[in-house]
């Protein structure tokens, strides 16, 4: 195995001949492959719809009995009608015998009170026996219990009966099992006076419905109204056995209860299933008159086996074509390449570095003699080359270093972005654990909680939530601006108005102890077209902050304005920022102290947002007794 790989892998030949095989091997295969599967489901179709064609037939011929035989009950319940003494009903039960070959039996029984007391019970009933029919009053027995008796009875109309025993029953009795279509009679008066049963063997009923084969190996069977078999090949499944416990299909047996319901549901269709570990096809349908399901089972393998043994045959033809289709491409290959022999070896030379020996021109016009010459042409371009690649090397050395200090400055930026997102995964995880906390705290606890330790869970609960709905909002206020969308000036927001919004803000941020005092030196109705969420936004940013770092202290918020603008004036008596991290403090992600609250995004987005409104966010470099932010928006 190894030497043929190897020569392969040396063989240009050999490497084109396997490449055109095996294409064209997936060729052919898809090709025949598609074909197969196509033309075995119309074979297999064609099939069903012969089994089909079959099953129907049968059912047609089954019910078609079954129709005379009710046509002739109905003809004989006239009769009985007409002259109900024992004599007539013997005549009657003897005539519907006689004159219908399919029918084994007929019984005409009356009510027990139908006659005076000196006749008693009536039972006339007529019994094919070979040739011959015997008729004869049946011996008193409780037939009034009998199932062809007492199911009409209580059922009220007519109907067929599930195959009985009636061996030993009356002084005539059916060797064989026996159906019955039982008829009750009514009076005028609407009462019942009586039941005619017609009986057909069901072991003749079996051969008929056994008879049509549309394979050699195809069998038939028929289930009651309660899926016990009436009809199968092997006796021992005969009315012991239901389809849904029979072992010949344990191997699917979900599937086999599926036909087992949809036949007893009165379907029509056709199922695969596996009977003794080999593939079938069952086709089923009703007998409408009896609630009964007839079916007809074929072997997959009677089926498709020719159809299958010719797709092996036309595999082994596509393999031996393969074979001879590679000898011929090896063959054909090896005689147009033999030239090229020649040209590798003196190609060798140039692949060691040998440089100085040049190949000599051709004096060839094909392929391989182009080949050679710009061989030549190569070498000669080689010499040329080779300086420029110095220089080329050079320069990719310089490239390099430049590479270098930009992947460093991308580590850097990386890392500002990871300790980010670890600094937003404290912020979040912080407040969802107090309120969890505080939460499981007062749903445990709440009885036995004063009041004011109460509120001050509540309180605390509160500030976190607001905090946790703060740092959300930054975030997607982040991924906002990222897109480049712009602010929309279209509201018409009184600066007042939106002042003392952010101040009822500010005042729910009860953890820190601050003054705050609001000044205003603009009216009340003084109103500009401004992005009003916006610019309630970078207010409670500017307030949030000054009373994180002013805690004890004062907090001021004064509303100027000029000619053509608003100013809105933070500041705060904290300890301020300091000179060298004054020109950072607008910069993504930047937080003065990195164990205080806060994700580094407040400062960068109102900063964002004041210019995308058209406006300025400044800090007031020449204040110096804490902070002051100045908010300039134009006056529209």
């Amino acid at each position: 195995m190894s030497n043929f790989i190897s020569r392969v892998s040396h063989s240009l030949s050999m490497k084109l001949g396997l490449a055109i095989v095996f294409f064209a091997g997936i060729v052919f295969v898809m090709s025949f492959g598609y074909l197969f599967v196509r033309s075995r489901q119309y074979v297999k179709e064609e099939a069903i719809v012969r089994a089909m064609k079959v099953l129907d037939e049968t059912s047609l011929r089954v019910m078609g009995i079954m129709s005379e035989i009710e046509t002739a009950t109905h003809n004989a319940e006239w009769y009985v009608m007409q002259d109900q003494t024992p004599d007539s009903l013997l005549q009657f039960s003897r005539r519907v015998v006689m004159l219908n070959s399919n029918i084994s039996g007929c019984s005409i029984t009356m009510e027990p009170d139908f006659y005076p007391s000196s006749v008693g019970h009536f039972s006339a009933y007529s019994l094919r026996q070979g040739d011959s029919i015997a008729t004869e009053r049946e011996n008193e027995y409780d037939y009034y219990s009998e199932v062809w008796y007492k199911t009409a009875k209580v059922a009220g109309k007519p109907c067929w009966v599930e195959p009985y025993d009636d061996t030993e029953e009356g002084s005539l009795s059916a060797t064989d099992k026996i159906t019955s279509y039982c008829l009750p009679l009514y009076s005028a008066q609407g009462e019942i006076i009586g039941v005619i049963s017609t009986d057909i063997s069901f072991r003749w009923l079996s051969e008929t419905i056994s008879e049509e084969k549309p394979y050699p190996n195809s069998f038939s069977i028929m289930l009651s109204r309660d899926g016990h078999y009436l009809v199968h090949p092997d006796t021992a499944h005969l009315f012991k056995e239901t389809i849904f416990n029979n072992v010949e299909y344990i191997e699917e047996q979900d599937n086999n209860i599926l036909v087992g319901h949809q036949m007893l549901e009165g379907k029509e269709d056709y199922k695969r299933v596996l009977r003794k570990g080999h593939p079938y096809y069952i086709i089923y349908k009703p007998i409408q008159q009896t609630g009964w399901s007839i079916g007809l089972i074929c072997p997959e393998d009677d089926i498709l086996g020719n159809y299958n043994r010719l797709g092996y045959i036309i595999f082994v033809i596509i393999g031996v074509g393969l074979l001879l289709l590679l000898f011929f491409c090896i063959r054909t290959v090896n005689h147009f390449i033999a030239p090229l022999n020649q040209l590798v070896s003196q190609s060798h030379d140039i692949a060691v570095g040998n440089f100085s020996e040049r190949m000599p021109y051709s004096e060839r016009q094909d392929l391989v003699g182009q080949l050679q010459n710009s061989f030549v042409t190569m070498q000669q371009s080689l010499d040329e080359h080779i300086g420029r690649l110095q220089q080329t090397n050079e320069e990719t050395e310089r490239r390099n270093r430049e590479l270098i200090n930009a992947t460093k400055l991308a580590q850097e930026a990386n890392d500002r972005k990871l300790a980010f997102i670890r600094d937003v995964s404290h912020q979040i995880r912080t407040p969802l654990n107090i309120i969890q906390g505080f939460f499981v705290v007062l749903r445990d606890t709440y009885s036995e909680l004063a009041d004011e330790e109460s509120n001050n869970l509540l309180s605390a609960i509160r500030h976190n939530a607001v905090s946790l709905r703060r740092m959300v909002s930054m975030l997607v206020d982040a991924s906002w601006l990222e897109t480049g969308a712009m602010c929309e000036c279209q509201d018409l927001v009184g600066c007042n108005d939106v002042a003392r919004e952010a101040i009822n803000a500010f005042n729910q941020l009860e953890s820190y102890n601050v003054e705050l005092d609001f000044r205003t030196s603009l009216p009340d109705d003084l109103h500009v077209h401004t992005d009003r969420e916006h610019l309630f936004r970078i207010l409670c940013e500017l307030l949030f902050n000054a009373k994180k770092f002013a805690d004890g202290g004062i907090v001021r918020l004064l509303l100027e304005s000029d000619a053509d603008s608003i100013k809105f004036i933070v500041e705060d008596n904290g300890p301020g920022i300091p000179e060298a991290e004054r020109e950072s403090i607008f910069s993504h992600f930047i937080k003065l102290d990195s164990f205080s609250e806060g994700l580094g995004l407040g400062l960068n987005l109102s900063h964002r947002f004041a210019r995308r409104m058209g406006g300025e966010l400044k800090l007031d470099t020449d204040y110096t007794s804490g902070c002051r932010f100045i908010l300039t928006i134009p006056m529209k």
